[in-house]
């Protein structure tokens, strides 16, 4: 076997293509696929659905999806992609699955001595709700099945809030709270 790979990393034609894959990778297949390049937020949400219904069939909890640091719905349109593809491959109404964004939606908050990195000040990356909803809209997902829950974490993650999701705990958590402090606060809530 080493023997082949030695033989094709000497071949001029093998060499040529790799190199002409490589600029169509870089190039075209970064607009025309964006979505589905291999190793990104796209198949990782989509491996993580398909993992917990084919291979984890009993797993529970399923269908929640938590999204912490919800900034413009970048990350929060990729996952509905892929779970739109998921339901498509699966076979699944996709009005079975729910949505929650936590965000400020007014930006960073105060950074605390351990949050403290380059040019990162208050109300940084602030982006409005209706952006949010924009976005989802734009993906045809049912707009009935998300819920943006406003709020810095520290007084938005209440008990309260946490008994009133008991019904839907998370299958899928992406946390982007960008300071350790806020990172922090929901772990500690997320876990009681």
């Amino acid at each position: 076997m080493e023997r082949i790979k030695q033989v094709l990393k000497t071949n001029k034609f093998y060499k040529a293509r790799l190199m002409v894959e490589s600029l169509i990778d870089k190039t075209i297949g970064l607009l025309l696929f964006q979505y589905q390049k291999r190793d990104n937020l796209f198949n990782w949400f989509y491996n993580a659905l398909k993992e917990q219904h084919v291979a984890k069939y009993n797993f529970s909890p399923k269908y929640n999806y938590y999204e912490f640091g919800v900034a413009g719905g970048g990350s929060m349109k990729i996952y509905i992609l892929a779970l739109k593809k998921f339901c498509k491959d699966f076979k699944l109404d996709i009005n079975k699955f729910y949505i929650y964004g936590f965000d400020s939606f007014a930006g960073l908050p105060e950074a605390e001595i351990a949050d403290k990195k380059g040019d990162w000040e208050k109300g940084k990356m602030k982006h409005d709700k209706s952006e949010v909803l924009s976005i989802i809209r734009e993906t045809g997902f049912p707009e009935k099945n998300v819920e943006l829950i406003e709020g810095f974490f520290d007084t938005s993650l209440t008990p309260l809030l946490a008994d009133k999701l008991k019904q839907n705990l998370p299958s899928i958590v992406n946390m982007d709270a960008d300071y350790y402090s806020s990172t922090k606060t929901v772990f500690d809530w997320i876990l009681n």
